[in-house]
């Protein structure tokens, strides 16, 4: 029995991992000395921009949040959305018992 072959939605595949990348961003970080959301780490950088606030700290832990957080958003969303798109496809075989 040959396997179906099932097309890629790249646009759904888009908008479920921007879903999953942005969402995270608003929920508080966990850990022994903060109760800090992601989304923060922007506005200290964006208010601190005359003080002496490492700004290369700040860019790299913003950077390396966004690395953190797009890899397994976009491994997540291709998942998904092979699923999706599994689940919408039309069942040739049972359509083809039926008559």
């Amino acid at each position: 029995m040959p396997l179906k072959r099932f097309k890629t939605d790249r646009r759904l595949w888009f908008w479920i991992s921007i879903a999953l990348f942005i969402v995270p961003w608003f929920i508080p970080m966990f850990g022994k000395d903060s109760a800090m959301r992601p989304m923060d780490m922007f506005f200290v950088l964006v208010s601190s921009v005359g003080s002496d606030v490492d700004m290369f700290g700040a860019l790299a832990a913003i950077g390396f949040y966004t690395v953190l957080l797009g890899i397994p958003a976009a491994v997540m969303g291709w998942v998904l959305q092979g699923l999706i798109v599994m689940l919408k496809s039309p069942r040739k075989d049972e359509d083809a018992k039926a008559s």
